[in-house]
């Protein structure tokens, strides 16, 4: 028998990408989003090796691959078979449909490679198999198995051990169907933070955990209720409680909890009581993001306590705003006015608002569209939002309904990640649909939208909040047209690595193209950054000084109205009028004046972004340098120049209140004279001339 062979199973763990239109894996340098079914399955074969579920002889080693920001070094991890008593397994996890191309053409290379044991599961094999017709297999995934790869369906919390048990007593089924009882998820392992992992992320302080599995909607175009089924199942909140303890000595402090719809979780408040507990007890201050539906903001205690707990992000399933939409796609629970009442409650509480949007509903049209994006943005109002291309992804009901009327859906699953064209529309022909989805994006990201958007955050901190996530959704879009949530910054190519089937391009022909894009990509990263720094100067927050220094100038400028003299000759009061009106302007000139050159919070760049510069060109970073210099010296200059005059000015000011002083006991008629002739040094900005303006208190009769 082959267990009393195997002394050691290597478990190779890869989340697949997807290709780009021209056949590419779709990789960054540093990503954004961790996959949380990487860390599920790292947790749960740690659990295995801990309980020694596959013998006391054998020892597990787990590696795990996530190719949206790894290499993938597929012949090392093929010779780790080749040892005596050493075996591989290679398991492709989370499998979405857009993946499954890659995931496939991966697990044919090992295969050639010599690894045999491999198993593919996920969102595309779990909701295929669940909706296919009774008694058959979908063509693709029957197609895979008869290659010799083992299709996994459904969550394997209750099965992994078991599993790896079959590969190393040589038992590996083709199909593993664990559909039906859903697992119990209460004192499963946990998703495991991998510090290596976590170091590809522009935030390596950035985890990720499910708490609770399911959703009660019966929403069409998803097929979340296909694979985790419609009742709520959860974590135990204190089981969690460990976890995070455990993860935040590691220095992660921010998570993106996955729930579909965690105000649905049966113990979101116990999950929440416990948070606050660790923050005000333990000094354990974590931050989060979730999603939530729209109802939500009616829950009792729900949006508060998700505050308290350190919740500053809220994912909301807006989908559309058009109620007959809505209905027709089974999104009963969606109401305008309601998401715009939703917005505004979870704003309000300090949480910032993200509206997913889909764009493609039979009744869409390209103008009913637009109106839509106007009216989300005027009277919805979220701080961010992402759109969707309606897709019949295989599991849900969209995908069965047109499946049995026949009508064309695109039959490459690389198309199927709800940013392409995958079915004809109704009335969005042929590429006019892709355009109103990017539309909609620009709309959205417009300069002036952003601008609206930062205006109206409360505090610091949901300023800068914002305003980085702004920046990510724009860049991602903008810069490479990608999907922010699938996205990353600085993508990365191999000219070998491209999608079977397509040819290799010639080094003489792949690097001018390289080059250009390479080019262009830089270029608009430069467009981008002027933008959000001019977004930037335009909408930031004032610091407690400067606050009062225009609070000051703000009083200075009202006084001089209510301290002009009172006088019966009428035509010197239409020039003390006229002195006061422009004295009051000369005040709110240096009001922007002062606002120009106050001081101003720097922006921070983020030590990945930097880190990069200074290794593409020690040129750029000289260059970067003497640019700061100069940016320095002018600031500086600027500010000196400016300052000084505003200094005089404030002293030339003093030295006229204190010769006002004098004039309290003498003849207003006698001065009348030099009065006026201080209104028309004021109409030439002459401040040289010895002459006495009018008095700073009020003169009694």
């Amino acid at each position: 028998m082959r267990d009393q062979l195997t002394q050691v199973l290597h478990v190779v763990l890869i989340k697949a990408t997807r290709y780009d239109d021209d056949g590419y894996p779709m990789r960054h340098w540093r990503g954004v989003l961790p996959s949380n079914t990487l860390a599920c399955l790292v947790g749960l074969t740690e659990a295995v090796h801990r309980q020694k579920v596959l013998g006391e002889g054998i020892e597990i080693r787990r590696y795990m691959y996530d190719e949206g920001v790894h290499n993938v070094p597929l012949r090392q991890l093929a010779r780790l078979h080749r040892p005596p008593r050493e075996r591989v397994v290679v398991g492709f996890v989370g499998v979405q449909s857009n993946q499954f191309p890659r995931a496939c053409d991966l697990a044919r290379a090992f295969q050639r490679e010599g690894v045999q044991d491999i198993l593919l599961g996920g969102f595309h094999v779990s909701g295929s198999i669940a909706l296919a017709d009774p008694g058959s297999m979908p063509a693709e995934i029957q197609y895979i198995m008869d290659e010799g790869i083992t299709v996994v369906k459904g969550e394997v919390e209750d099965h992994w051990g078991q599993i790896l048990k079959d590969i190393v007593e040589d038992r590996r089924q083709r199909l593993y169907d664990f559909g039906e009882p859903k697992p119990d998820m209460s004192l499963q392992p946990l998703p495991v933070v991998d510090r290596e992992y976590l170091k590809h992320f522009m935030q390596d302080n950035f985890a990720t955990l499910d708490l609770s599995r399911g959703c009660i909607w019966d929403c069409e175009f998803c097929c979340i209720i296909n694979v985790h089924g419609k009742t709520m199942r959860h974590r135990d909140a204190e089981h969690i409680a460990e976890t995070i303890r455990r993860n935040y000595a590691l220095g992660v402090d921010f998570y993106f909890f996955t729930d579909d719809n965690l105000a649905r979780a049966k113990n979101w408040e116990a999950f929440f009581d416990m948070l606050i507990r660790l923050r005000e007890e333990e000094g354990i201050a974590l931050e989060f993001m979730i999603q939530a539906d729209i109802p939500s903001y009616r829950m009792k205690h729900f949006i508060p306590k998700a505050r308290k707990a350190g919740c500053t992000k809220v994912f909301l399933g807006v989908e559309s705003l058009d109620a007959e939409t809505l209905q027709a796609a089974g999104k009963r629970q969606n109401v305008a006015a309601n998401a715009r009442d939703c917005v505004a409650a979870y704003e309000a509480a300090g949480i910032g608002t993200h509206a997913g949007y889909i764009i493609g509903f039979p009744t869409d049209t390209y103008e009913s569209v637009m109106r839509s994006i106007e009216q989300l943005m005027q009277e919805v109002k979220p701080s961010t939002a992402s759109f969707f291309m309606l897709t019949p992804l295989p599991g849900s009901m969209d995908h069965v309904n047109l499946r049995k009327r026949g009508e064309w859906m695109a039959e490459d699953f690389n198309l199927y990640d709800s940013f392409h064209e995958t079915t004809h529309h109704p009335h969005l022909q042929d590429g006019l649909w892709t355009k109103a989805y990017q539309e909609a994006w620009d709309r959205f990201y417009s300069y002036d939208n952003m601008k609206a958007i930062l205006l109206r955050t409360q505090t610091e901190a949901s300023y800068w909040n914002t305003f980085k996530n702004l920046l990510w959704y724009k860049s991602s879009f903008f810069v490479y047209r990608e999907h922010p949530m699938i996205s990353g910054f600085f993508r990365l190519k191999g000219r070998k690595l491209r999608r079977p089937g397509l040819p290799i391009q010639p080094v003489w022909v792949y690097w001018p193209h390289r080059v250009a894009e390479l080019a262009g990509e830089y270029h608009r990263w430069w467009l981008l950054f002027t933008e959000f720094k001019n977004l930037w100067l335009e909408t930031r927050k004032e610091s407690l000084l400067e606050r009062y220094a225009l609070e000051k100038l703000a009083r200075l400028r009202d006084d001089v109205a209510s301290r002009l003299p009172h006088t019966s000759d009428p035509h010197l009061q239409a020039h003390l009028a006229q002195a006061a009106q422009e004295w009051g302007q000369f005040v709110m000139e240096l009001e922007r004046l002062w606002r120009s050159l106050r001081h101003m919070p720097g922006l921070k760049l983020m030590p990945r972004l930097q880190g990069l510069w200074e290794m593409l060109s020690q040129t750029a970073t000289q260059a970067q340098g003497r640019a700061d210099q100069v940016r320095q010296q002018l600031l500086h200059d600027v500010r000196t120049e400016i300052r000084g005059a505003l200094q005089r000015s404030l002293e030339e000011c003093e030295a006229v209140r204190e010769k006002l002083q004098a004039l309290r006991h003498r003849s207003l008629f006698g001065e009348a004279r030099r009065a006026l002739q201080f209104v028309r040094c004021l109409g030439r900005n002459d401040w040289s001339l010895e002459v006495v303006p009018f008095p700073t208190e009020q003169i009694s009769h």
